[in-house]
């Protein structure tokens, strides 16, 4: 799981080519309110670690308003955190404060590492990673992850589909297990749509699931109803289509 990063850069790359795994990145939120800019990131490789290019972090304070700004010509991933090449910070950047002296910086220390910078930008990463992964990035005493609703649909995705696929094998008993051959074509006919109504509802439901209503208390809640609603919906269906074929035998 932690070379997963590694992996999506490489399919990324036979998809769209080498260049495509070059890539600016704008406003990154971290753990402490900064936003992280850089002109440009390139993603680890067997040979050579992650790098960003322009490095610039603007500090933030709890009114959101900007304290300090540290900037780098270069930014290289050592594990645990990056290290910076000519790394300067200052403070006192609004427009009423005095400007302090260059501090010199050689580390930047947070939660974002390559592969929260993976998340940030492409949802499909989050298909790559295990389920116990997808725990630790989601774990409580973590910081925030990017890609939280994306990593709750897939985590939840992932256990409703076993049920699922429950559902439709029982969708399909109701519909075609009948004695009567001269029904047989409209009882099949009745299956198809029964079983791709369901999985459509699987699908659009997975699409809804990364737009939460508005108010956090929806952010956890909303993947994991999205992800059980169709469930709720034909389960009950498919059970009413057996006990019904029971009734017509009796």
């Amino acid at each position: 799981p932690r070379l997963t990063h590694k992996l999506n850069r490489s399919h990324d790359e036979m998809g769209k080519g080498a260049a495509a795994s070059f890539f600016g990145i704008r406003a990154m939120q971290d753990d402490r309110r900064s936003l992280l800019f850089a002109g440009r990131y390139s993603p680890p490789t067997e040979k050579s670690p992650a790098e960003m290019r322009e490095f610039d972090l603007i500090e933030r304070d709890e009114n959101e308003s900007a304290t300090a700004l540290t900037t780098a010509d270069r930014a290289t991933w050592d594990g645990k955190a990056w290290q910076l090449t000519n790394g300067r910070r200052v403070t006192g950047i609004q427009p009423n404060q005095r400007r302090s002296r260059q501090q010199v910086v050689k580390e930047y220390a947070s939660s974002v590492t390559p592969e929260e910078i993976e998340l940030y930008r492409s949802s499909n990463y989050v298909e790559l990673l295990s389920t116990a992964r997808i725990n630790e990035l989601l774990a409580p005493e973590r910081a925030a992850s990017f890609g939280a609703i994306d990593l709750l649909r897939v985590k939840h995705a992932r256990v409703t589909q076993w049920f699922m696929n429950v559902v439709a094998v029982l969708l399909g008993i109701g519909c075609i297990l009948t004695r009567e051959p001269g029904r047989l074509k409209t009882d099949g006919a009745k299956l198809l749509i029964a079983v791709g109504l369901a999985m459509a509802s699987v699908f659009l439901c997975h699409q809804i699931a990364a737009h939460p209503p508005a108010g956090s208390q929806w952010a956890d809640r909303w993947p994991a109803i999205m992800a059980w609603l169709p469930i709720f919906i034909f389960g009950p269906l498919a059970i009413f289509l057996l006990d019904r074929m029971h009734v017509k035998k009796s």
